[in-house]
């Protein structure tokens, strides 16, 4: 966040790239540093219908910069629009483009040549990728490492207390063992969300964590499809827009 933060009132006319891992923590990072600053304009890749694809990415940064004109309709012309906007936007402008690594793959805006290499005076540029699309992206390099399990621990107490909750120290100790495994942040929320569940007088056999994200996803879905939870039928509906 300090880093973020002092390259935003830097000089630093290129994008600051933050990248790290899927899971450690790049989109909350993203969220809560947008939201320390004044009038921020944000959108996360995937998690909204005006972000689902490069298109609808840039209709909506395009509106949003400057509402009074409308975006053309031809991606091309949308990058160009894009860039145009920023160089023209009234007073200083952030701007937070979180998850570049979600663009579909079949899409154009994955080749990220919308983004400027040069930023205009007064407009900063914040995205964020995994590591391997990292090295694709013109600008400052900010890396998330891993979380050290003394910081895991005091994310798991601050969790516990908020929740009211307490676990024995052995079973502190097994989420911790577990999480230093793999190291992501989203392993220890997830792991944390299990033992809150647990019993003091729960048997090491019935406090159980599978190992990576994948395995913890899996321990809550074997959770969840148990008889005492929703069964080990569940049907769920998704919309999304566009999609029958």
């Amino acid at each position: 966040l300090m880093a973020i933060a002092e390259s935003l009132a830097g000089g630093e006319r290129r994008p600051l790239v933050v990248h790290g891992a899927s899971g450690s923590g790049k989109s909350a990072l993203m969220a809560k540093a947008s939201l320390e600053v004044d009038r921020a304009i944000r959108r996360f890749i995937g998690a909204s219908p005006d972000s689902l694809s490069g298109h609808a990415l840039l209709t909506g940064l395009c509106r949003q910069i400057a509402p009074d004109r409308n975006p053309p309709t031809g991606f091309a012309q949308l990058a160009d629009a894009f860039q145009d906007r920023l160089a023209r936007a009234a007073g200083p402008a952030v701007v937070f483009v979180d998850a570049l690594d979600q663009l579909p793959v079949s899409d154009p805006a994955r080749e990220l040549t919308w983004l400027p290499r040069e930023l205009p005076a007064g407009v900063k540029l914040v995205v964020s990728t995994t590591a391997p699309d990292a090295d694709r992206l013109p600008g400052i390099s900010l890396a998330i490492g891993p979380m050290s399990k003394e910081e895991a621990g005091d994310a798991l107490d601050q969790w516990l207390g908020e929740a009211r909750r307490s676990l024995r120290d052995w079973q502190k100790m097994k989420v911790l063992e577990k999480f230093e495994d793999c190291g992501l942040p989203l392993y220890l929320k997830l792991a944390a969300e299990e033992a809150l569940i647990w019993t003091s007088y729960a048997t090491d056999r019935e406090c159980r964590l599978e190992s990576g994200v994948d395995g913890i996803i899996d321990t809550l879905f074997a959770r969840l499809s148990q008889d005492t939870a929703h069964g080990p039928v569940l049907d769920v509906v998704c919309h999304r827009p566009g999609v029958p």
